[in-house]
């Protein structure tokens, strides 16, 4: 099988997440500051992992992303993983088929271990990308993304987001609080489709 795979990167994500009631607020505030709106869509993740667990023991993701093409990403150790603007390394590829791609994953001894879902936009602001999110179940979330530290928390301070309300934890490591407070067991994270009646 040959995969066409193109814009390979490798680079030192830093990012901060924060929880927010109203994403109106944050959209209405990167308007306010001149952002772009670069992309609006559903994404569809799958993280593999050994049978094992062997990724997830280490800290380190391996997910398969559909949103406005399809990415496959590999996330290292975070730095830090309970500071609030929070590094680790990063490589991503994107690649031109998901099904392909998920099937070279498999033979190479990975399995998916779970599926999330987002309604996602994404905002250019200067040197920044900010992301707002959109979960089952778990709400809203803004994420931000830049070079380094301080613009990031240069970004959270003009959309009017205090650096003490990021949110240390993955969406994993959220929605397995989320069910154990519950007493629910822990479950893929995808949006119910509709029917013709609702």
């Amino acid at each position: 099988m040959r995969e066409n795979m193109q814009e390979s990167s490798g680079s030192r994500e830093i990012e901060a997440k924060v929880p927010v009631a109203d994403l109106a607020v944050v959209r209405a505030r990167l308007d306010e500051c001149g952002a772009r709106k670069t992309a609006d869509a559903r994404e569809h993740n799958v993280v593999f992992d050994t049978r094992e667990r062997g990724l997830l023991e280490a800290d380190c993701l391996l997910r398969l992303r559909r949103h406005n093409g399809t990415v496959l990403t590999f996330k290292g150790p975070r730095e830090g993983p309970q500071a609030a603007i929070k590094g680790r390394g990063e490589f991503e590829v994107e690649v031109s088929s998901f099904d392909t791609c998920a099937s070279i994953l498999k033979a190479l001894g990975f399995e998916p271990t779970w599926i999330y879902e987002k309604e996602r936009e994404k905002w250019s602001l200067d040197d920044a990308v900010v992301m707002l999110d959109t979960l089952p179940r778990l709400g809203s979330f803004v994420e931000v993304e830049a070079p380094g530290e301080g613009r990031v928390r240069r970004i959270l301070d003009i959309l009017g987001l205090s650096q003490e309300s990021c949110e240390v934890r993955t969406y994993a490591e959220i929605l397995a609080d989320y069910v154990e407070e519950r007493g629910e067991p822990f479950t893929d994270l995808v949006f119910e489709e509709k029917t013709e009646d609702e």
